[in-house]
């Protein structure tokens, strides 16, 4: 075996903290991206570095999307807000460049990484439940258990910290397929997923709750088929979403959020005017918000270029001040509405850098699924097919964690050869 050279050891190291980090401190994080560009650097080879990029051709669309980004500031307003945001988007091109044409990670470091990752998300929610415990212990208030009450003990969005345990799912169910492994390993390995299983409940994101359901369906019937037993896969499929649905029934909260959606007042999406009492649930909110956005552009004439990155937020502010919704009361502190984004990373897109930047968008992401497919990397394609799903529902790449999720672990998974590419031929 061919022994590590130590910039290979430096870069893979940066990896690995990139991802124990990844659910807590996000400054922490981006320092440890750092100690990734300093193996990058290390290794020189710059000529090796260019042919390995060109062989990942999707990369381009990242880079695509960015500069966008960087020619809409010409038309913004609000610069300083736009070159923050800019600053922000760095990571979408620099982490899947310095991925795609640093050194190569083999599939056992893969693994490791997945591994990891999943034990720091563990490490995380038990961390949260504890806390969630003690903090019940003198209030007696239930709800600390759930949603934003409970990812806000790691300073983390519930939706997001959802998407990192239904990746480490991902790597705990490729763990789980793998031969040599004792039934207490087998064993220990349920249990951990069936503890991330539980904590995704509690935690009561209705779209990665489904995402969740639809990848374990898929799971159980393609499982079960190959080894030709369809009628087994149907009854354990059936079996799982019964046992989920009981389970979403006897958590209140969690039931609750799901029960908001049917009892929602839909005709909220169509008035004129709002004042303080309208009741709004998640989707009728962001169905209002993502009707304003779309007569906001159309008012501006904004639909070629967007309205540019930093004047997207000021835009909708003003709309909702206009509409009526909920401004807040700045003597407690709180802003309402105010700084809410559109809450769909296609239409905030659309809004910032107009049609051309969400047809990039589109052809880059299409790019990803393409390059998963062809290459037979499932977990890849099941991952992206979840960051897609839920950036219908939240604007992904505007945050650290959305941009992580995208821009690390999705070039990290499309990269890494599979382990049949890497095992030497038997002739």
């Amino acid at each position: 075996m061919k022994k590590s050279a130590w910039y290979e050891k430096l870069y893979f190291a940066g990896l690995l903290l990139v991802v124990i980090t990844l659910p807590f401190a996000k400054h922490y994080n981006s320092w440890m991206v750092g100690v990734v560009i300093a193996g990058w650097l290390a290794e020189g080879r710059f000529r090796e570095k260019w042919q390995r990029l060109k062989s990942h051709s999707w990369w381009w669309g990242a880079l695509a999307y960015y500069l966008l980004h960087t020619v809409a500031l010409a038309y913004t307003e609000n610069l300083a807000l736009g070159g923050f945001i800019l600053e922000k988007k760095t990571g979408l091109w620099l982490l899947p460049m310095l991925i795609s044409s640093g050194p190569v990670v083999s599939p056992l470091q893969l693994k490791q990484l997945l591994r990891a990752f999943a034990g720091a998300v563990t490490l995380g929610l038990i961390y949260c439940l504890i806390r969630a415990g003690v903090e019940w212990d003198f209030a007696g208030n239930t709800q600390l258990f759930f949603h934003h009450n409970l990812s806000n003990f790691i300073g983390m969005h519930a939706i997001y910290l959802s998407a990192f345990v239904l990746l480490s799912l991902l790597g705990i169910g490729q763990w789980m397929l793998e031969a040599n492994k004792t039934k207490i390993q087998t064993g220990l390995l349920i249990t951990w997923a069936a503890f991330l299983i539980f904590c995704l409940l509690l935690l009561a994101s209705k779209i990665m709750i489904i995402n969740l359901l639809v990848l374990g369906s898929i799971a159980a019937l393609v499982g079960f088929s190959r080894r030709g037993s369809a009628r087994k896969g149907i009854a354990v499929t059936l079996g799982m979403l019964l046992l989920a649905i009981t389970i979403i029934l006897a958590l209140p909260e969690t039931r609750k959020r799901f029960q908001s959606v049917w009892d929602g007042q839909f005709e909220v999406v169509t008035m004129d005017h709002y004042v303080y009492s309208t009741p709004f649930n998640g989707l009728t909110l962001r169905l209002v918000i993502w009707r304003l956005g779309l007569e906001a552009m159309h008012e501006e004439k904004a639909w070629l270029g967007g309205l540019g990155p930093g004047d997207v937020q000021a835009t909708m502010d003003s709309t909702y001040r206009e509409s009526g919704l909920y401004v807040g009361n700045p003597d407690i502190g709180d802003h309402g509405y105010l700084g809410y984004n559109l809450h769909n990373q296609y239409l905030e897109t659309l809004a910032s850098i107009g049609i051309v930047g969400l047809l990039v968008l589109l052809i880059w992401w299409g790019a990803l699924f393409f390059w998963a497919w062809k290459q037979r990397k499932w977990i890849a394609f099941l991952f992206l097919a979840t960051i897609a799903s839920f950036s219908l529902s939240e604007s992904t790449l505007e945050t650290h964690h959305g941009t992580l999720l995208v821009a690390f672990w999705g070039s990290l998974l499309l990269v890494t050869p599979k382990i049949s590419d890497s095992l030497p031929s038997k002739n």
